[in-house]
Formats: structure tokens, sequence, C-alpha cells
């Protein structure tokens, strides 16, 4: 790391490739389905602004992507949202409209899961997988 830091000062291109291999571990770690280890290197990338700055779209669809196969939904549709405020044009949009439909899948798949309240016995909840469902419609009649 000390290396690394001594050529960065030198070398202009250097925290450049630093952060593209940084980007490809990240991606290694998602193709290993090693989502938490995924997640803080996305994370660092995206909190420094000047790492890939014209891979900003990619780096934030991935971030949200880990962040939801890693179980962390509410983070991963926050990360969705400022996708969509800041890259509403970006080619990536439609990974990120599925993404936050996957999560509202999850939601509904862990509350049909977990324990049921008294009321369930009657007439199931649906409201999740409505929620689901209605994601999953908006990605397929735009794209």
């Amino acid at each position: 790391v000390a290396k690394a830091q001594e050529l960065s000062a030198t070398d202009p291109d250097a925290k450049t490739r630093r952060s593209e291999f940084a980007f490809e571990l990240a991606e290694a770690h998602l193709a290993a389905k090693q989502f938490k280890e995924a997640v803080p290197v996305f994370e660092g990338l995206w909190n420094d602004a000047a790492a890939l700055p014209l891979r900003r779209d990619e780096l934030l669809q991935r971030l949200a992507t880990a962040l939801g196969a890693a179980g962390r939904l509410d983070d991963s549709d926050a990360r969705c949202t400022e996708f969509l405020k800041t890259f509403d044009q970006s080619p990536l949009t439609p990974a990120v409209l599925y993404r936050q439909a996957e999560n509202s899948y999850a939601r509904a798949v862990a509350a049909q899961a977990g324990p049921k309240p008294a009321a369930w016995q009657e007439k199931p909840d649906v409201k999740h997988f409505t929620s689901a469902a209605l994601h999953y419609k908006d990605v397929a009649q735009k794209f």
C-alpha cells in the first residue's frame, strides 16, 4: 500500500489504475457470490468522487446490486433511487429498476417466511408481492 501511494504521487495514471483494479476486484466478488465483500469496495470507490469519473453510473449500479444481493435491501433501494435521480438517461437504468423489483420480491419472500400474524390465517397479506409485481411490470413496460 505504501509503495502504491508513493507511485501515485509520481504517476498521474496510478490512481486511475488502482481504482480500476479495485473495481475489478469487487466485480470478482460479485461473480463469486461474495456480496458482502464486494460492498465495501464499491462503496469506497463511490465515495471517492475522483475514482472512475467516466464510470460513475456503472459504479452506482453495481453498488446497488451488491447491497441488494447482500440483503441490505433498504440501502440498495436508497442507491437505486439515487441512481435514477442522477443518471436517469443511463443505459443501466433497466438493471437498476430490475434491482428495485428484486428487492421488493425479497421483502415479500421474507415476510411470507417470517412469523404470521393471526389475521393472515383468514386472509393472506399480499401487499409485498403486489409491490414486487408492480416493480416488475414497470420494468417490462418501459424496456
